[in-house]
């Protein structure tokens, strides 16, 4: 249950985050300051993520969660549709600012 709903979790910081992506996509010019905002944002989303894995490591038993993970192998975080499509508008992004 603990590894699902973590998954979850990320799953939703990963929408979040392509929200924010698909915000600065969508202007034909870059302002500075709501530019950095929503960069700032991203950071903060990443970061949440970054940390909050202690969560399976704190909540789960060790073998229970070598056992759960194995069984997903070969799996891979990085192989989420929506980590995939934040790599691709990462990519994307050319900065156009207006100064």
């Amino acid at each position: 249950m603990i590894f699902i709903l973590y998954h979850q979790i990320t799953e939703l910081y990963f929408k979040l985050i392509q929200h924010e992506l698909d915000q600065l996509l969508d202007q034909p010019t870059l302002e500075i300051t709501p530019t950095l905002t929503r960069i700032n944002r991203i950071t903060n989303y990443f970061k949440n993520l970054s940390h909050s894995f202690d969560v399976m490591h704190s909540s789960m038993d060790p073998n229970q969660f070598l056992q759960f993970r194995t069984a997903l192998l070969p799996a891979s975080g990085f192989q989420s549709a929506q980590f995939r499509l934040i790599e691709f508008k990462i990519t994307s992004v050319q900065p156009n600012f207006v100064l």
